[in-house]
């Protein structure tokens, strides 16, 4: 089950938001197709690049399969303008971490 295991590698990021999209999480959204073979996390603050791959890294160690981090300012996130934002806005989306995480962690 990717959330605990994202949830425990990504938990030390200055995110604001953390959450799965992409197949796994339609699947666990119960929206049929195939078996997802990754996990998209998406994180939303000021993440620095390099934590969150090597987090993408032990992530991936633990499941067994590629886990794709997709970084996002908050005001990206929050204007929903450009083609990204909107298409993970508009799927399924498994919340890992809530957004009211302390973004000076």
């Amino acid at each position: 089950m990717p959330v605990p295991v994202v949830a425990e590698e990504f938990a030390g990021l200055r995110a604001i938001k953390i959450a799965l999209f992409g197949s796994w999480a339609a699947r666990y959204r119960a929206e049929p197709g195939p078996a997802p073979n990754d996990v998209d996390v998406l994180l939303v603050g000021d993440v620095d690049r390099d934590d969150a791959y090597e987090a993408a890294r032990r992530a991936e160690r633990r499941l067994g399969f590629p886990v794709n981090p997709t970084l996002l300012t908050a005001s990206r996130w929050e204007g929903g303008e450009d083609p990204l934002t909107r298409t993970i806005k508009s799927s399924a989306l498994v919340d890992v971490l809530p957004t009211a995480l302390d973004p000076a962690r």
